[in-house]
């Protein structure tokens, strides 16, 4: 319920109740912005049950700090349960960039405030991954086939380091539901 799509062309086949989107396709959905050469969407019950993202593909979120997690490969498959996307594979040339935070909720006469602190930066070069998903967020990843991490601790992290090559926040060009609704009933 939760997707925005932007791509200068697409279609849908019933035959196979795929949806192909080309040139520059991006996708949204809840905090997460999906982009690659081309994205195909397989329907399934009348919902999204598969999102195949085929040649540099690149998945965006960013966290309450306003930090950019990033995970890129070679293609990757997003699988739904339900209306939420339940996990992704990355398969080849896999790349993460996760900013690690710590968040504590301290009590005072009856209010209680958060605190969020970047404990750091977590950047990892593998073959393969998995990501789970829940309630929209990233819950865990899994890296397969020689994974080399490195963390960096936030007093050392660097601008050129935050951002895998390739990287674009593409925000802005996020449909809004008045865009769409006003497009679809002919009013400007």
């Amino acid at each position: 319920s939760d997707l925005q799509r932007k791509a200068d062309s697409f279609f849908y086949i019933s035959a196979d109740s795929m949806l192909y989107f080309y040139r520059d396709p991006v996708l949204w959905t809840e905090d997460n912005q999906m982009t690659a050469d081309s994205i195909n969407i397989l329907i399934r019950n009348k919902s999204i049950d598969r999102i195949f993202m085929v040649s540099n593909s690149f998945v965006v979120s960013e966290d309450t700090l306003k930090n950019f997690n990033q995970i890129k490969g070679r293609s990757m498959t997003a699988i739904f349960n339900g209306k939420a996307i339940d996990h992704v594979i990355v398969q080849g040339n896999g790349e993460s960039i996760y900013h690690a935070l710590d968040e504590k909720t301290i009590a005072n006469e009856g209010d209680t405030l958060s605190i969020i602190a970047l404990m750091g930066m977590k950047k990892i070069i593998c073959s393969n991954m998995r990501i789970n998903f829940s309630e929209g967020k990233v819950s865990n990843i899994s890296f397969y086939i020689q994974p080399d991490a490195s963390f960096i601790p936030p007093h050392e992290i660097q601008d050129r380091d935050r951002k895998l090559k390739g990287f674009t926040w593409r925000e802005k060009q996020k449909p809004t539901k008045q865009q769409v609704v006003y497009a679809k009933l002919g009013e400007p």
